[in-house]
């Protein structure tokens, strides 16, 4: 069985693959910036920060 640290890292890079398919250019913050895990921006310049919540 995964570790929740494991399963939250998984988490997270799946949702940062499927901003890309979907146009959008992110980033993965580090463990310390609070309530953000993703930063990403698209083509026209918009900014969006994104919460991860992973379950299993």
């Amino acid at each position: 069985m995964a570790d929740n640290k494991q399963i939250k890292t998984i988490g997270e890079h799946w949702v940062a693959s499927e901003l890309a398919r979907r146009g959008w250019s992110p980033a993965l913050t580090r463990d310390g910036l609070e309530r953000t895990d993703i930063l990403a921006v698209n083509d026209s310049g918009d900014v969006i920060e994104v919460q991860v919540k992973t379950a299993s």
